[in-house]
């Protein structure tokens, strides 16, 4: 494949990988992250990474562009935690959720573009037992076409509540990849 495209220098950068462990991409966006819940044994845990099948429960939910823009604060969202209480917020809307699929887990297979790019990143690196908040930027979200099935619209910025619930390693990697956040930590 052909090289990627050199990233803005202004962005934090990630690089994707896919199922052979190869870097597929390198993409560059302002990735937020908050640590809800520290996993059990978080200076052992074994940090998720591709190809790993991972096992989670989640409510996604997009910006309301028409939100106060006091509302449009990290403080605010503090308050707000979507895996417990999975309602509409004046800023959030809640647009899919493990709880509205009677709370069935939802499985990730790691590499495999089968999520958002922005939420194949934000779980890397998460341990069993972990929770996160994740604000996911359009770009790596649904981008300037929305998501119509989901009622997304463009240039949506997406909010993540995901829990880790189980790890399933489909490689034989020597060397576990320790637990790890990528983007900007929230405090």
């Amino acid at each position: 494949p052909a090289p990627a495209p050199a990233p803005s220098s202004r962005m934090p950068t990630f690089a994707r990988v896919g199922l052979d462990g190869q870097i597929k991409d390198v993409v560059a966006a302002k990735l937020a992250t908050r640590v809800r819940t520290l996993p059990v044994g978080v200076d052992t845990c074994r940090g998720a990474q591709a190809p790993d099948m991972l096992v989670l429960q989640f409510t996604a939910a997009y910006e309301e562009s028409q939100a106060p823009a006091e509302l449009k604060t990290m403080e605010a969202d503090r308050l707000v935690d979507l895996l417990e209480q999975p309602v509409d917020t004046p800023r959030w809307h809640i647009f899919d959720s493990t709880a509205n699929r009677d709370n069935l887990s939802y499985t990730l297979l790691l590499g495999t573009n089968n999520a958002l790019p922005g939420v194949e990143l934000a779980v890397q690196g998460m341990c069993v037992g972990e929770s996160r908040v994740v604000y996911i930027p359009a770009s790596l979200g649904y981008g300037g076409r929305g998501n119509s099935a989901f009622g997304v619209p463009s240039n949506a910025a997406i909010r993540y509540d995901v829990q880790l619930l189980r790890n399933v390693r489909l490689n034989n990697a020597k060397a576990p990849r320790p637990r790890f956040v990528p983007g900007e930590l929230i405090e």
